[in-house]
């Protein structure tokens, strides 16, 4: 749909907003709060995520502001594009956490340094012609896949296995490369927040494709080993990531100097899906998946939460009112939204917690549109934030984002804002 550009140019904030003051336009942001970025760089390209930021968004904020030590944790670190640039681009002990098992896979994966020469070696012994014999049970898998390219899938997974250490470098490396391209096999595609099946006329040849992408992958990794005076065995040794839960992060009280990060946005996108393939690819199976679902912040109608019982948000509570009032295509909308900030109010508790006094919290988010009503998501954050004791500092607006489709045909265009909101301790 062709939107009125227009009413893009300035992102709008109104003047009654209570913290009119706080904001600041900052456009060139605009290009960071996407993943697009990434995709440009050596090892952050490895895998598109497209949830993530650009690392130039990391150096930022980390040039920008004097904090207390030089520790990020990024508490939904996806596939740790904010824990590897701060490490890597400025000298940080970074720790990454994300509920998501495939995202902390592939994040641990761009840390590696294996040997291309072992990697060319594995790649030339692996028998492409080998069929997987196990039975695949995965719903997405099995609607998904031709059987015959799916077993032979599965059998390079295997084959790199049986020839690596489990968690090797080397094993992780090429699991990465298999799991980048996987989606390219399947008859079906992400679009927006669903995986969408419908039926390819042609499908790449699987080794072809697989070498390609290993071959490109590995010069990433011999051109960092070839730079003068390379440290890359070295370089990630301040870098961690986990399987952790944002609203119960996995560090001590007053140790961190920031906490930058990007929760899902309040879209109804449910990731467990978007990137069902690849987490069955992993092992995950169903049930694993359903489990992961119902954790996740919930950004989405089948997640579950837990009441934060100091939540305060005046915003909060006159959008319910006008949310509950009005009619909704999905009744759960009214638990979702609710759900989602006392979600971000625990993360923003537990923010607080682990910051060191002066320490900063950067949340990355979207605003968003429910039954006409636009929700200022940056806005209720920041209310939030300041009720749970943190000083807001500004809400930098990178760039202004459209409504869906459905809400601009019934209620019309407004802009919505993608913004930072900078909160300190």
């Amino acid at each position: 749909m062709k939107f009125t550009k227009e009413l893009y140019v300035t992102p709008e904030v109104l003047k009654e907003n209570k913290f009119f003051k706080s904001f600041i336009n900052e456009p060139l942001l605009s290009k960071d709060v996407a993943f697009n970025g990434a995709m440009k760089l050596p090892r952050h390209r490895w895998f598109y995520y497209k949830p993530g930021f650009s690392p130039k968004l990391i150096d930022y904020f980390l040039d920008k502001y004097t904090l207390p030590a030089k520790t990020l944790v990024d508490p939904f670190c996806g596939v740790g594009t904010s824990v590897i640039a701060s490490a890597i681009n400025h000298g940080f002990v970074s720790h990454g956490f994300d509920i998501s098992p495939l995202a902390i896979e592939i994040s641990k994966a761009k840390i590696t340094n294996p040997s291309s020469e072992k990697i060319f070696n594995a790649i030339n012994r692996i028998n492409y012609s080998k069929k997987y014999k196990d039975g695949i049970d995965e719903y997405y898998l099995k609607k998904s896949f031709d059987d015959v390219i799916l077993r032979q899938l599965f059998s390079i997974k295997n084959e790199i296995e049986h020839i690596f250490e489990k968690n090797s470098d080397e094993e992780r490396f090429l699991s990465l490369c298999l799991t980048s391209i996987f989606h390219e096999f399947a008859h079906a595609k992400r679009d927006g927040g669903f995986l969408r099946f419908e039926k390819k006329e042609t499908i790449p040849n699987v080794e072809k494709r697989f070498k390609e992408v290993v071959t490109d992958f590995i010069n990433d990794v011999v051109k960092e080993n070839n730079t003068l005076f390379s440290n890359s065995k070295d370089q990630f040794e301040n870098i961690k990531f986990e399987i952790g839960d944002a609203r119960e992060i996995n560090m001590k009280s007053n140790s961190t100097g920031i906490v930058l990060t990007s929760p899902p946005y309040l879209n109804r996108y449910d990731y467990t899906r978007i990137y069902a393939l690849e987490m069955a690819l992993i092992g995950l199976s169903d049930k694993d998946v359903k489990a992961i679902r119902k954790n996740t912040l919930k950004s989405h109608v089948e997640a579950k939460h837990k009441i934060f019982p100091k939540l305060q948000s005046p915003l909060l509570d006159e959008l319910m009112d006008k949310i509950n009032t009005s009619t909704l295509t999905n009744q759960s909308i009214p638990e979702m939204i609710l759900g989602y900030f006392h979600d971000i109010a625990w993360s923003i508790s537990e923010s607080k917690r682990i910051l060191k006094k002066n320490g900063i919290a950067a949340f990355v988010v979207g605003n968003c549109r429910f039954s006409g009503h636009h929700v200022e998501v940056d806005s209720i954050i920041a209310e939030i934030g300041s009720n749970i004791g943190l000083n807001l500092e500004n809400i930098f607006v990178a760039k202004a984002r459209g409504s869906s489709v459905q809400q601009v045909h019934k209620y019309g265009e407004i802009p919505l804002r993608e913004s930072i909101v900078v909160l300190k301790k």
